[in-house]
């Protein structure tokens, strides 16, 4: 609301959640912005209108999303399958949009018997369940699960469950249903248990008295399977993130059980899945879900295959530069998807927007367009727009306008061509100072786009020695393609959305892929891939001049988008201040610490896979261009001189960058320092002051939070310690409007970084201080599950707020926090001291003084299944299938057993300390 009682943008969707609590409700509304907005339900209690008697026109839906907190351990809910009619082609891949009708009856004897009846549903896109043609709710999405209850409209004999389901959408997608209705009877024995499967009664059309028990559906079609719950494209949420399955790690303390079971019970929430697989999570995410064997048989993992793949097709432009693999957006092609082009005050021409995520108006006409040697053929929002050559030098050219070449320093093309070998196409602009096209002012195009299967071309204008200040006009034009076709699906001017950690990150995944597989396979295809994303980091961030990150990109100098003026006035910049990384509210970049201290650990991990490399020429793989010695000598150059550029002499902690004008940006964030400590970057006494400062033992003047308010919402630290209300993206213009924690950014906190802040403080003040912290985290998880999950805890006032799949908030742990699932891995890579290598693996175990001992199970190296049982003074290894290999297993100085030793079935490595 922009005001009491008014608001400017219109609401597409409306939605009400009610929550009572000392005689008062809670009104939630959910906003579709049609501008930038992608929203989603917050929940649970809806108002719809129908198509009644005005008496009647208002229908509550009183289907709940079933709190993750509160599991039903009745019934097995992974044996519930996924349902839908049958068609023409497979509804897991293709079903056509539209209606599907579903029935199952069954026969009660005894109504009276039954003390709580509901059904359990997910649907892609929506389900209307009826119950003996009484309505029961509605399940209106497959990221939730409904509860309804109909208790009340059970009747003797025969009964029937309806459900009127809707694929939504124009275009062939998945379409499903699944649910599980449950009767219990005294003290919540299952009396019936009726999952979706084929007993289910299926037809396209809608007949009268269709959802009455007496309705004769013997002429409808069985219904289809499709997969259990929990398979693809759906995968596992809400209730059944609950249901730790027997096959999934165990972490095993003597007098820890609870907190071990808590621990196993928040990994297994945030596990199935494990998140996108997208360039920013690729290293949290691959050490997070690569190592936990959860099939029936040793080794059986389905990660490995969906990594393996993932990694291998990530689209690496043609100068190196790895794709950040996000939604649809405005910016650069393969960037971020914001700031987008509107918000910079830059041009978009979207002629097709059916698979956009931004929601834009399409083009609908070509008034102001110039069309030379073009036939349209088509324009409407979902092809886009379609064009036959007809001239040998054919061009379209677009309306006026006048913006700011700043704001614009990509055009790109949202394309897809089919003309002869050998055409070509330029792009050319006006300026003010020179309202023609011409040769000086162009770029030649190839007539494909940038990356194989995604229809981007980003042109770099910034490149271009034109010394103009504004764009005006653009031309496209096509040479020697006539008979060749065009579809243009947008064209905009792009701020450059592109993120300096994609690179590092994208090889922190793949290293890790390999160390945790040996899959030579894929080193084969993609070690040349992955030396060129290499290659281009140290070239495009002058890292060898540098000694760290310096990021040349426009809009991504470390400064401010905003300006504040001293009589509280202000002055936006748009497009500067671009986000750099996870954190994309915060102008990161000129000499930026995060991406330094991410391609630090890369450099490591890259030699010593280049070392491997060498070490086995049997593997027959080219030399690299940076040998492994020069990537640990340029590595430790790259610490040496970050390390001192970007540590605070007056606050005792890393800087966030050092933009152009050599202003160091630093408001405490606790995130760039756990992680400096985590991978190495910071020295034992930097890493002694962060921790102190985290400890508060040492309070750092001028913050806002200090000592014990750092760790205010329990799980782990605030991502800031000072209140920040003047650096940031140009988009973030009013962050005053926000208070203080209530943006994860400025003293708000994530969940998944509490595993940084843990190990930080194991490797530099000790295991004790580790699980004081990570029982800390547990403590608050163990209050959240007896809430009923996240959402329902933070429903009380003073808790916090949540931000997650588009409401802002101050603190995250669903929702695109996937990151989530790195909390409990502190047990393996931290109190184990577990590390994968390219040929074999170390263990430094570091138990806290009150564990006599810790085990862990189902760990798959390479073939084999570990588990692995430490104490103070002795590890032992059992290995469980997988076939005889050499491993080279390195212990910590002072202990005997590392060796070079063979793993397989039944073979054990054992290690004391002397």
């Amino acid at each position: 609301m922009d005001a009491p009682g008014r608001h400017e943008k219109p609401f597409q969707t409306l939605e009400a959640l009610f929550i009572p609590g000392d005689g008062k409700y809670l009104l939630e509304l959910l906003q579709v912005d049609p501008a930038d907005g992608i929203s989603v339900l917050v929940d649970n209690v809806r108002i719809e209108p129908v198509d009644e008697p005005a008496t009647q026109a208002v229908r509550i839906n009183r289907a709940r999303a079933r709190p993750v907190g509160r599991p039903v351990t009745e019934v097995d809910f992974r044996r519930t399958t996924w349902i839908w009619s049958p068609e023409e082609a497979d509804p897991l891949q293709a079903a056509p949009a539209g209606v599907r009708h579903f029935r199952r009856t069954f026969r009660v004897a005894n109504p009276a018997g039954v003390k709580r009846a509901f059904f359990v549903a997910s649907a892609d896109n929506s389900a209307d369940v009826f119950v003996n043609g009484t309505f029961c709710g509605t399940a209106p999405s497959f990221g939730d699960w409904y509860e309804m209850d109909f208790r009340d409209n059970l009747r003797a004999g025969q009964n029937v469950i309806a459900v009127r389901a809707v694929n939504a959408g124009e275009r062939l997608n998945p379409a499903g249903l699944a649910g599980v209705a449950l009767l219990l009877g005294e003290g919540g024995k299952v009396l019936q248990a009726l999952g979706t499967d084929t007993q289910w009664r299926t037809s396209p059309a809608e007949a009268p008295g269709w959802q009455a028990p007496a309705f004769d559906d013997s002429a409808w079609r069985p219904a289809v399977v499709l997969g259990r719950v929990g398979c693809p494209p759906w995968g596992n949420v809400g209730f059944l993130t609950w249901l730790v399955p027997p096959d999934f790690p165990t972490f095993t303390v003597p007098g820890q059980t609870r907190y071990m079971e808590l621990l196993r019970q928040l990994f297994w929430l945030h596990h199935p899945g494990s998140g996108p697989k997208a360039t920013m999570w690729d290293p949290w995410l691959t050490m997070s879900s690569l190592w936990p064997s959860t099939g029936p048989a040793p080794g059986a993992s389905e990660f490995r295959a969906q990594w393996r793949s993932e990694l291998l097709k990530r689209p690496i432009d043609h100068e190196g530069y790895v794709s950040t693999i996000q939604h649809h957006g405005f910016g650069h092609g393969e960037g971020w998807p914001f700031p987008t082009a509107q918000q910079a005050g830059g041009v978009v021409w979207q002629f097709a927007s059916e698979h956009t995520a931004y929601r834009v108006a399409p083009v609908r006409t070509l008034d102001g367009w110039t069309l030379d040697g073009l036939t349209v053929e088509g324009l409407d929002p979902t092809v886009g727009l379609r064009l036959r050559v007809t001239g040998d030098a054919a061009s379209l050219t677009t309306p006026g306008f006048d913006i700011d070449r700043y704001v614009a320093p990509f055009v790109r093309l949202e394309w897809e061509t089919h003309c002869r070998e050998g055409a070509g196409a330029t792009l050319e602009w006006t300026t003010p100072e020179h309202p023609e096209f011409g040769p000086a002012r162009s770029v030649d195009l190839p007539l494909t786009a940038d990356n194989s299967g995604r229809p981007f071309t980003d042109v770099p204008l910034y490149r271009h020695p034109d010394p103009g200040s504004r764009l005006t006009r653009l031309r496209l034009t096509v040479n020697g393609a006539s008979g060749g076709t065009l579809r243009i699906l947008g064209l905009i001017t792009a701020p450059d959305t592109r993120h300096p950690v994609n690179n590092p990150n994208y090889l922190q995944g793949c290293t890790e892929y390999f160390t945790w597989t040996g899959d030579l396979g894929f080193l084969r295809q993609n070690l040349p891939r992955m030396r060129a994303a290499l290659e281009f980091a140290l070239r495009e961030f002058r890292v060898e001049q540098e000694g760290g990150v310096f990021v040349p990109w426009v809009g991504h100098d470390g400064r401010s988008g905003l300006t504040l003026h001293a009589d509280g006035t202000k002055t936006i910049h748009p497009g500067r201040g671009i986000g750099a990384n996870y954190w994309d509210l915060l102008p990161f970049s000129g000499h930026d610490c995060l991406a330094t201290i991410y391609l630090y650990d890369a450099l490591r991990r890259m030699a010593a896979l280049e070392a491997a490399v060498a070490a086995h020429p049997e593997w027959k793989l080219a030399p690299p261009a940076f040998p492994a010695a020069r990537l640990s000598a340029l590595a430790d150059t790259v610490k040496r001189r970050s390390g001192q550029r970007f540590w605070s002499r007056a606050t005792g902690r890393f800087v966030a960058c050092v933009d152009t004008d050599g202003v160091a940006h630093d408001y405490g964030y606790t995130f760039v320092n756990t992680e400096a400590v985590y991978y190495g970057f910071a020295t034992p006494p930097q890493a002694k002051a962060i921790v102190d400062w985290l400890d508060g033992r040492r309070i750092v003047p001028g913050d806002t939070s200090t000592g014990a308010d750092i760790y205010r919402w329990r799980f782990g630290p605030r991502a800031t310690t000072r209140r920040n209300v003047e650096w940031y993206d140009f988009v973030w213009s009013g962050p005053e409007g926000i208070p203080w924690g209530g943006q994860v950014q400025d003293g708000g906190a994530v969940l998944g970084f509490a595993f940084h802040d843990q190990m930080a403080r194991l490797l530099s003040a000790g295991p004790d201080n580790a699980w004081a912290k990570l029982r800390q985290t547990l403590d608050w998880f163990a209050d959240v599950r007896a809430a009923g999950g996240y959402r329902s805890y933070y429903a009380v006032p003073g808790r916090g707020t949540l931000q997650g799949g588009g409401p802002p908030g101050g603190l995250g742990m669903d929702a695109e926090f996937f990151e989530s699932a790195l909390v409990p891995q502190i047990m393996l890579y931290g109190f184990l001291g577990f590390r994968p290598e390219p040929g074999g693996f170390r263990l430094n175990p570091k138990l806290p003084r009150a564990w006599p001992e810790l085990k862990l199970d189902r760990i798959q190296y390479r073939g084999t299944v570990f588990e692995i049982a430490a104490t103070h003074d002795r590890v032992r290894v059992t290995c469980r299938g997988g076939e005889p290999e050499k491993a080279r297993v390195v212990l910590p100085a002072g202990w005997t057993g590392g060796a070079s030793v063979v793993l397989g079935d039944g073979r054990t490595i054992e290690g004391r300390r002397r």
